[in-house]
């Protein structure tokens, strides 16, 4: 884990607290010190660390790449929509995801996989065998399907949990798109059995995305103005 620092020692040693501070902007630090700069702060103290908080924030955050950025949202598991999750992005630095043998497309699965874990304490899990390979995405698989088993016991953090797995879905959709071989790459580490067991989920905008991913996991030539993203 990575010891936190007080804003006067990172400014001291800048490079010490690189990682910190990558981590810090992977989670939107830049957006958080950006408004709490307009707050009116009594303590001159706390006006100050913001004030040199957000000046390392700032500058690092302008001298990283967009996938440096990309990469550092991913490590947090805490994804957001933005330009960093459309095709154009994935279009320039499809590439840039197979640094590491693959480590950012495995922690998108990861995401998936800790998702459906921990819905299994709070859902009802069917599974459904289909045995018609071409009838269901031309593949034979075991599909899961979510029937929440109480409203009123809903998670508070359930609905961005939810998104953040659909914005995984799309992430590892678009590497297939624009990765030379991506399919059988993103295959081999897994993602076709967790996106799978998303296709039946209760969310509609997470259905969408794992059905959406599914397609370009199974169907060759995936065009979106035939499948609908």
């Amino acid at each position: 884990s990575i010891e936190p620092r007080s804003p006067r020692k990172a400014m001291a040693s800048p490079s010490s607290s690189l990682p910190f501070l990558t981590e810090m902007i992977g989670h939107g630090l830049h957006r958080t010190l950006s408004v709490m700069k307009d707050r009116k702060w009594r303590d001159d103290d706390i006006k100050n660390d913001l004030s040199i908080l957000r000046k390392l924030v700032d500058d690092n955050y302008h001298e990283m790449t967009k996938y440096q950025l990309y990469e550092a949202e991913v490590q947090t598991g805490h994804l957001r929509w933005g330009i960093l999750h459309k095709e154009r992005f994935f279009q320039q630095n499809a590439r840039n995801m197979e640094a590491r043998n693959f480590d950012v497309v495995k922690r998108l699965i990861t995401i998936l996989s800790k998702f459906i874990q921990s819905t299994m304490d709070q859902y009802e899990l069917n599974a459904v065998s289909d045995s018609n390979d071409r009838a269901f995405f031309q593949a034979s698989t075991t599909t899961v399907s979510y029937n929440r088993r109480d409203e009123r016991n809903r998670n508070p953090w359930e609905e961005e949990d939810e998104e953040i797995a659909a914005i995984a879905c799309r992430d590892i959709g678009e590497f297939v798109r624009f990765y030379p071989n991506g399919k059988s790459i993103a295959t081999r580490l897994g993602a076709k059995v967790v996106v799978m067991k998303l296709i039946h989920h209760d969310n509609e905008l997470l259905q969408h995305e794992a059905l959406l991913c599914m397609s370009k996991l199974l169907v060759s030539n995936w065009r979106m103005d035939k499948f609908g993203g």
